[in-house]
């Protein structure tokens, strides 16, 4: 080895490694990288974050349509029955009745039409032990028999504020609260893996599938029976389990539960009358039975099955003001059901239980079908009997429905003004009537959904339409969205359309 390659291989070795100023650039290099992995990771993560958020938005939202879409299009199910002013097969006529058949005396003057047209919006969280109750009687038999008739003839109702009957508490703002009954899809089979058994104490409803209704004179009355008009049925026992109600006359207000039926001799067996009604008074017996006990009406081709019976559904939906405690601010659709209370008693509305957080908005507008399909603008006419354009082929009714909405309304809880208050904007509505529900045959909801938590540097500056109401700008950090619907009231629409 010569001096030369000494002189590299030791100028080698005392290049090895890093001085000082290496050592800063690379840790300065470093340094870099690590923030722009770290930017990278916190931009992923906040971007997560408000996906996550967005999709939790989308959700709700989409859930909440879901959930009302599914309760409305149930919405006047009543298992065959058919109230007797929305049936376009029925020939009855509320105003002119054949008296002599029905074994009416005409000379006892006016008698009450068949109460199959609702009288008036029932109150939607009256407790079932006070549907017979009037000012001068805890347990009115009429008034419970008008009651039933009104839950039956509008399954929909709409409210911008709680009724004073309901404890609905801390409704949110510029929301409304809508009502759905119905009978239950589902009945219970017998069997131990029932999905819907059946709860003693619980409010059923159970329509006849063997006769219709039956309106006429009181033909004779002992204590415990009375003796129905010869256009009643003469199939024994085919009234058995429903229930007869005095309308006027001798022992009118009285209700009573046919225990027994003579075909032959019209002779229906009740519990003992408090007075007995006398003849020329006029009754009713509906074909269909809404109570507790006493669901012994029959079914089948023989009518010798008992008819199914299906729970009473009352539902009523609000958006309250908090999630959990009061003061969250987290708006949560509420649904209060009809039931018996988990202490015992009788059926009622029972306390709301939170759905979905994040609903902050809610409006709904009812849609009507007050004009007839003639294309003359002819209105609904209850009051006459259904009459069609061509009376052999029943087509085209002049004076009834043909199941399309004609107008859509709000259904404010008493008469508004315009309000443009922020952050809202709303145009005059009066009080939906009876007369409007009862033709209420579609639903349109607007349902506004906010994230649960702000979103950094958001400013929500949005105006948000829902139906005829604005909402908004909110000026926070919470980022909205609009989810709306327009729901056919099948069971109600469809007994309208003809060919």
């Amino acid at each position: 080895m010569n001096k030369t390659s000494i002189g590299r291989f030791f100028s080698l070795r005392t290049q090895a490694g890093f001085n000082l100023v290496e050592l800063m650039v690379a840790s300065a290099i470093g340094m870099l990288i690590m923030v722009a992995i770290l930017t990278l990771y916190l931009n992923v993560s906040r971007t997560n974050d408000e996906m996550a958020r967005t999709n939790v938005l989308v959700e709700n939202g989409r859930f909440v349509i879901q959930v009302l879409q599914k309760d409305l299009a149930h919405a006047g199910f009543w298992d065959g029955f058919v109230p007797e002013f929305d049936d376009l097969t029925s020939a009855a006529d509320t105003v002119t009745l054949d008296e002599a058949a029905l074994g009416i005396a005409v000379d006892t003057g006016a008698y009450p039409a068949i109460p199959e047209r609702p009288t008036g919006v029932p109150d939607p969280c009256r407790p079932y032990a006070e549907w017979g109750k009037t000012p001068s009687s805890p347990n009115d038999s009429s008034a419970k028999l008008v009651h039933r008739s009104n839950l039956l003839s509008i399954p929909v109702q709409v409210y911008d504020a709680a009724p004073a009957s309901c404890s609905l508490t801390n409704q949110q703002a510029n929301t409304d609260l809508l009502v759905v009954r119905h009978a239950d899809t589902c009945v219970d089979n017998g069997e131990a893996n029932s999905n819907c058994p059946e709860v003693d104490g619980e409010l059923y409803f159970q329509n006849s599938w063997c006769v219709q209704d039956s309106f006429g004179g009181v033909q004779g009355a002992e204590p415990d029976a009375i003796n129905l008009s010869a256009l009643a049925s003469g199939v024994n026992d085919i009234y058995n389990g429903m229930n007869v109600y005095v309308m006027n006359g001798v022992g009118a207000g009285q209700m009573r539960s046919i225990v027994d039926y003579e075909g032959p001799t019209r002779r229906a067996v009740v519990s003992p009358w408090e007075t007995q009604p006398a003849l020329g008074a006029t009754y009713y017996v509906p074909s269909y039975v809404l109570d507790t006990a006493g669901l012994n009406l029959k079914s089948g081709s023989a009518c010798n099955e008992v008819a199914p019976k299906r729970r009473f559904i009352s539902n009523i939906y609000y958006i309250r003001d908090y999630a959990v405690s009061s003061g969250d601010g987290i708006p949560t659709l509420m649904r209060s059901s009809f039931g018996v209370p988990s202490g015992g008693g009788d059926p009622q509305q029972l306390p709301a239980q939170p759905l979905i957080e994040g609903v902050e908005g809610f409006r709904v507008e009812v849609g009507i079908d007050d004009i007839s399909k003639t294309g003359t603008g002819a209105d609904v006419d209850y009051s006459e009997a259904v009459t069609w354009t061509d009376s052999d082929n029943k087509t085209t009714a002049t004076n009834r429905g043909d199941g399309a909405p004609d107008r859509f309304v709000r259904c404010p809880t008493e008469d508004r003004a315009v309000d443009n208050t922020a952050p809202s904007t709303e145009p005059a509505a009066t009080v939906c009537t009876a007369d409007d529900l009862e033709d209420a045959v579609a639903v349109k909801l607007y349902v506004l959904v906010r994230s649960r938590e702000p979103s950094r540097g958001h400013v929500d500056t949005k105006t948000y339409t829902l139906g005829s109401t604005t909402l908004g700008p909110f000026n926070d950090g919470f980022k909205r969205h609009v989810f709306s619907s327009t729901v056919r009231l099948n069971n109600v629409s469809g007994r309208r359309e003809t060919p």
